[in-house]
């Protein structure tokens, strides 16, 4: 079972020829902030996750430390985010309009092959 304190994001979303990637910020139980980005693949619909220690989405993640986090609606809500994977706990943060994204992006990307 996976527990975070709170998730953010998608904090951008990027096109890709292989398919979508969607960053995310979110604070883990001992109150540090990790930067996660969530990505599917047109050719196997499949999604998964990669968790960052540096580059755009750390600098993200870093960007949401620097605030008073504690200030947020989601951490003054005391609620935890659980899961039994971060992949599916990312997946349920999309929007409609996301997963409409990815799903034109495997269309295409059958028909183009």
């Amino acid at each position: 079972m996976v527990r975070f304190k709170a998730v953010w994001g998608p904090s951008r979303t990027e096109k890709k020829a292989w398919g979508m990637k969607w960053m995310f910020s979110a604070m883990l139980m001992d109150g540090s902030i990790r930067g996660y980005t969530l990505r599917f693949f047109s050719d196997s619909r499949r999604f998964s996750v990669k968790a960052h220690t540096s580059g755009s989405a750390r600098a993200d993640a870093d960007r949401l430390a620097e605030r008073d986090l504690f200030s947020l609606p989601e951490l003054q809500r005391g609620e935890l985010v659980e899961g039994a994977r971060v992949t599916d706990i990312l997946r349920s943060k999309l929007s409609p309009e996301h997963v409409a994204a990815a799903a034109a992006s495997a269309i295409t990307y059958r028909r183009s092959r």
